[in-house]
């Protein structure tokens, strides 16, 4: 999970999800872009705390749905993830 360089007032925060089970090896990856209208900077531990938050939880289930129907269309048994965001910390 990393932040892409801001453009303007524009936040990108990707992230790569990789699974093996018994029949394959998944890559999933995505993007999400937050914008605010107007150029700003973030502090990094600010920058960090918004991307494990607000970034990783609003990818996470199209991490999920991209994996489920990969598997799917793959015909192999399909890995399951959480409904819920099981890398957000608390702090």
């Amino acid at each position: 999970m990393a932040p892409r360089p801001e453009r303007g007032g524009v936040l990108e925060v990707r992230c790569r999800l990789e699974l093996v089970n018994a029949q394959a090896e998944f890559a999933i990856d995505a993007v999400a872009a937050f914008s605010v209208g107007e150029p700003f900077e973030l502090a990094k531990d600010l920058e960090q705390r918004f991307i494990d938050r607000i970034g990783i939880t609003v990818l996470h289930p199209y991490l999920r749905e991209a994996l489920h129907s990969t598997a799917t269309r793959l015909y192999v048994d399909t890995p399951m993830l959480s409904l819920r965001n099981p890398w957000r910390t608390t702090a």
